[in-house]
């Protein structure tokens, strides 16, 4: 987070400091390792978790430590106006990687709000971190598809989610395109789950 906050503003030196570092080694690291784990394999690992709450407690740190590995990928592109940072991620960073989490996080999204309303109500936060960092491959994705075309927008229809899921998530994110320095950036974004409530009278 304090990485992701530096490179706000945007500050361009820090965005490519991060980039040019060992943190884009440690952010692939981190987003191919594997999100859950099992009491047994966690063991074998010599970390602690000798109960299914445990098990519970680690699986949600390492998908808050992955989040936040996207969250730092996204704060490096944003307000650029030059294609340096995205050059250096299209070169570092795999397709492949990217859309694979993107997939867990729609799966684990979906998951969310299965169940009854006081369910939904309940996890609601959860549901929206999870769809922000959809949002945010999105965006991610579609900076780098302006470098190479090795990413180009229908790759933001099929993030990655599945067959089964693949609508109802993509209906979940809303985009903007925003006007910056002279150049158009897109980015993606999960939409409050309060519209549900609005109808035609509200809205107007």
């Amino acid at each position: 987070e304090f990485l992701a906050e530096s490179c706000y503003g945007p500050c361009s030196m820090n965005q490519e400091t991060v980039v040019r570092s060992d943190a884009l080694v440690a952010i692939r690291n981190i987003i191919s390792a594997p999100t859950k784990g099992t009491k047994e394999n966690l063991a074998a690992r010599s970390v602690g978790a000798s109960s299914d709450d445990e098990v519970k407690k680690l699986n949600e740190g390492r998908l808050q430590l992955k989040l936040g590995a996207i969250g730092l990928l996204f704060a490096t592109l944003e307000g650029r106006t030059d294609d340096r940072v995205a050059r250096i991620l299209s070169e570092n960073i795999s397709r492949s990687l990217l859309l694979k989490f993107s997939n867990e996080l729609a799966n684990e999204a979906k998951a969310k709000v299965e169940g009854n309303r006081k369910d939904k109500q309940e996890n609601r936060q959860e549901y929206i971190e999870l769809l922000d960092g959809v949002a945010k491959i999105a965006s991610i994705t579609r900076a780098i598809s302006q470098v190479n075309g090795r990413f180009d927008d229908s790759n933001y229809e099929a993030l990655a989610t599945t067959h089964s899921n693949r609508e109802e998530i993509t209906n979940e994110i809303g985009k903007v395109e925003i006007n910056w320095c002279g150049s158009t950036q897109r980015v993606y974004f999960p939409l409050p789950v309060e519209r549900e409530y609005l109808n035609d009278l509200t809205k107007n």
